[in-house]
């Protein structure tokens, strides 16, 4: 893909937004991604030694990863389970508030004085610390995983519709109505922005990122011809990180993959560099030097599954890891170290059946691996948590929360 197929809807991105932009991002937290940049970057927090295990207060299997609660001295997480959220610390927990509705909360997101709850019906709620409920409103379709807290707004993704509740009283700011079908967003905070990414589902169409400033205007809107993006947005300073399907290759006569950046310091986004990936890219971070992607291709039986990592400022290979099991997890990454979950299936002759690999950032190579014995099913899709200086995972079939400590 080159820069030339942009299609571009851009007004200058300098002199309207960069007058705008914050010092630093406040601590607004998701379940699903940590931070809302898409980096997936945690807190330095070092190499797991020693793992400590809650079960939790209610007996259902979670639904959402751990949370973060900014700012908290004792009770430091939230997780849902079914109806329920929970809030504890790596020593306790207990129900903070069980909800009426009758589905599901498949995310949770928190600020320093509330926590959100977004169920699979569309369904959403506000909950101070304390437990109790603010408000009660409803989205028009069924929401996916990735939301966003921006400005006062939360930020909800359906189908074929964007909308952003007010997060003081739950009433609907603006809805912004496509065609497609939003798939992944992130804040630039230094550009005091919203990216959406919508796909046609399809690589022989255009899929595009539209650029959405606080009160719902589109800023930009920009396409890219043929091209089916597979992975999250991720924020890479001035930059925008994907991973993405294209069109056929005529020679091989098969999809291609590739990472690309685009700079958004312009009028019209530039694409600054792209890579061609053996497998499709399904998670991309930032650790504020490299971008780091990952995922797995199945081609004719055969699996080929890794991650690599890029330096920012070009296109130069710091390494590559290849693994012989599918990487289906999101990339979680510091300063120095990514952390993956790998979950082997019931027919591996393994003798744990989820191991966590840290993998040094500096040269690619395994650091150490860390066994969760108990842990047969895998976690809960989402990053690794940062709570108290460790690492959590939620259980994905019994009522446990793992702390993973350095």
């Amino acid at each position: 893909m080159q820069a030339k197929k942009v299609i571009s809807f851009c007004v200058a991105l300098l002199c309207c937004i960069g007058c705008s932009k914050q010092d630093a991002p406040p601590p607004f937290y998701s379940s699903a991604t940590f931070v809302l940049d898409g980096t997936h970057n945690i807190p330095k927090i070092g190499a797991p030694v020693s793992s400590t295990t809650i079960t939790l207060a209610s007996k259902e299997a979670p639904t959402t990863p751990p949370l973060s609660i900014p700012g908290a001295d004792t009770e430091t997480f939230a997780i849902a389970q079914g109806k329920d959220i929970i809030i504890g610390s790596p020593r306790s927990s207990r129900i903070l508030a069980r909800s009426t509705d009758s589905s599901n909360i498949i995310e949770l997101l928190a600020d320093s004085s509330h926590i959100y709850a977004i169920h699979l019906n569309g369904t959403i709620e506000s909950y101070l610390i304390d437990g109790k409920l603010q408000w009660h409103s409803a989205t028009p379709s069924f929401p996916k995983p990735g939301s966003v807290l921006f400005h006062g707004s939360l930020i909800l993704l359906s189908d074929s519709v964007v909308t952003s509740l007010a997060t003081g009283d739950g009433s609907q700011k603006w809805k912004y109505n496509t065609t497609l079908s939003p798939i992944s967003a992130c804040v630039s905070w230094k550009f005091d922005v919203l990216y959406v990414a919508l796909s046609n589902n399809n690589p022989a169409l255009a899929d595009s990122i539209v650029t959405l400033k606080a009160n719902g205007n589109i800023f930009a809107r920009f396409g890219f011809a043929t091209t089916r993006i597979t992975s999250n947005l991720c924020i890479a300073g001035d930059n925008i990180a994907f991973g993405y399907l294209s069109g056929a290759d005529t020679a091989a006569a098969r999809r291609t993959t590739h990472l690309s950046v685009w700079n958004l310091a312009s009028a019209t986004p530039q694409l600054k560099w792209k890579q061609h990936l053996l497998y499709i890219p399904s998670t991309v971070s930032y650790n504020g030097k490299m971008i780091i992607s990952g995922g797995f291709r199945e081609t004719e039986g055969e699996i080929v599954s890794g991650i690599d990592a890029f330096h920012i400022d070009d296109s130069a290979t710091v390494w590559r890891r290849r693994f012989t099991y599918p990487l289906v997890s999101t990339l979680t990454v510091s300063s120095s170290y990514a952390y993956i979950p790998f979950t082997f299936s019931t027919q591996a002759t393994v003798p744990t059946k989820t191991v966590l690999s840290i993998i040094d950032l500096s040269d690619g190579k395994t650091q150490s691996e860390f066994n969760i014995p108990d842990a047969e099913a895998g976690f809960v899709q989402g990053v690794g948590m940062p709570v108290d200086g460790m690492l959590s995972y939620a259980d994905r079939s019994q009522s446990k929360v793992y702390f993973l400590k350095p």
